[in-house]
């Protein structure tokens, strides 16, 4: 009996660390890369990299200017999302001027 609540406690642990924000190369897609001398655009960064989590109704109806888009995406990197700094700031320019 102790030993199958230890197995449902150890597999609720690994399901909860799994979706608690935590980078799972299985799941999470892998950084995109900029390009040779060419970053890619925003609406294409947007729609690879945020996508994952957000519809992009969510991220459309979110009207923030460029502080609160920054702080914004600074969050979602805080919580796992995969951006150089080079994506970051073709993101904030690209949320920020819609």
């Amino acid at each position: 009996m102790v030993w199958r609540i230890t197995l449902i406690l150890l597999g609720l642990s690994l399901s909860i660390a799994a979706c608690g924000g935590k980078e799972d190369s299985e799941t999470s897609p892998p950084p995109v890369p900029a390009s040779e001398g060419a970053v890619q655009d925003g609406a294409a960064l947007v729609q690879t990299l945020c996508t994952v989590c957000h519809t992009t109704e969510r991220i459309d109806e979110a009207r923030h200017d460029r502080a609160g888009w920054e702080q914004t995406v600074d969050r979602m990197v805080k919580t796992g999302a995969r951006l150089t700094d080079a994506q970051r700031k073709v993101v904030v320019d690209y949320l920020a001027s819609r």
